[in-house]
C-alpha cells in the first residue's frame, strides 16, 4: 500500500487560522454598512483584512510549517470575488 505524508519529521508544525471571513476591498466602498459593521466586534478589522494576511503568509513563507490549515468560513458571505482574492493571498 502507498501511504502519502505531509512531512517526514517526527514533530512537524502545524498552523491553523480560522474563520478569516475575508471581504475583498472592491466589494465595498467604506459606506455607512461598512463603516457601522466596523462599529461592532466582527467588523472591527475589515479595514486591515489583507494587510493582515499578507503579513501571516509571509510568516508562513518563512517558517515553512508543514501545513497551514485554515477552517470555517473563509470569506464574508461567501462572496466569489472574496474567494477570488483569498487564493491571490494564498498562493499555491
Amino acid at each position: 500500500m502507498l501511504t502519502k505524508t505531509i512531512t517526514d519529521s517526527e514533530r512537524p508544525d502545524f498552523w491553523l487560522i480560522s474563520d478569516p471571513h475575508l471581504i475583498a476591498d472592491d466589494l465595498h466602498d467604506f459606506g455607512a454598512r461598512v463603516k457601522k459593521m466596523r462599529q461592532t466586534s466582527a467588523g472591527k478589522d475589515i479595514a486591515y483584512q489583507d494587510l493582515a494576511l499578507r503579513a501571516f503568509v509571509r510568516k508562513v513563507v518563512r517558517a515553512k510549517p508543514a501545513a497551514l490549515i485554515i477552517t470555517g468560513d473563509l470569506t464574508f458571505n461567501g462572496a466569489k470575488r472574496s474567494a477570488e482574492r483569498l487564493g491571490e493571498i494564498f498562493p499555491p
